[in-house]
């Protein structure tokens, strides 16, 4: 297991952190000193294998406490929250050497996070919890583009969230929505005229194609091409999430005034 707190004990130094749960499981010290520096090796700590603890830093520390979770070979590995004390830059540069440490050891990992980005980056299946239960559990794409619940979206992505009332049934996949900002023609299966449903549009599926309604308040804008404009003028392309009072489904989606 890696902790979030990394729980390096200060009075030893990097090569008997790394050693404790070997000692701990009688393992002979000639092969002790070999698991341990060659799990040092994994996380590039093999050449501060003698340095006392309280002289790491913050991304040292949590490479120590890998490099111990990985030396006994575990089956499977989980890690809870371990790059939530870092800041942002070696966030990004620890989050990709895990994962291709863990894809190239083949070792399982349960990965603990609240960070939206970190989940998606380094999981091959996400599950969203709430109140201790969990809401939903898919690969990475699946839960983005089909959350099943408003919690769901909320947590994966930026969106905002509308209300409106079906205008036109489905026709072939496509289904009108009247709504304050205008009619939203999209892919989704409605059980009848004049049903209300709430929708959530993620400014990130944006892509020129076809135009916002006129009415769209000004002071809401999108993104295209990475470069921000005013909704009332841009033309878009984008896919909302759907939720009817039963459930929530996804389909892409053109606005039309």
């Amino acid at each position: 297991m890696v902790f979030q707190s990394y729980a390096i004990w200060p009075h030893m130094t990097v090569f008997n952190n790394v050693a404790f749960p070997l000692k701990q499981q009688k393992v002979r010290k000639n092969e002790r000193e070999r698991l341990v520096m060659e799990a040092l090796a994994l996380v590039q700590m093999k050449d501060l294998a003698h340095r006392p603890a309280p002289y790491l830093s913050g991304g040292q520390q949590q490479r120590v406490a890998l490099a111990r979770a990985l030396v006994s070979e575990p089956q499977v590995l989980l890690l809870d929250e371990p790059l939530s004390n870092l800041d942002a830059k070696l966030r990004e540069e620890l989050r990709l050497e895990i994962k291709e440490l863990l894809q190239r050891l083949n070792i399982t990992a349960v990965y603990v996070t609240h960070d939206q980005a970190e989940a998606l980056a380094m999981s091959d299946r996400v599950a969203v919890m709430f109140g201790g239960k969990i809401l939903q559990e898919a690969n990475p794409k699946e839960l983005y583009l089909k959350p099943n619940a408003k919690f769901v979206a909320q947590f994966i992505g930026q969106v905002n969230f509308f209300e409106g009332t079906v205008s036109e049934s489905s026709r072939n996949g496509i289904g009108v929505v009247k709504t304050g900002q205008g009619d939203f023609r999209c892919g989704a299966f409605f059980s009848a005229i004049s049903s209300t449903v709430r929708f959530a549009w993620a400014s990130k599926s944006c892509a020129q194609s076809c135009r916002l309604p006129a009415t769209w308040p000004r002071q809401n804008k999108c993104s295209c091409n990475s470069n921000p404009m005013r909704a009332s003028s841009c033309r878009s392309r984008v896919s909302p999430r759907w939720r009817t009072e039963r459930g929530l489904t996804t389909k892409n989606a053109k606005v039309t005034k």
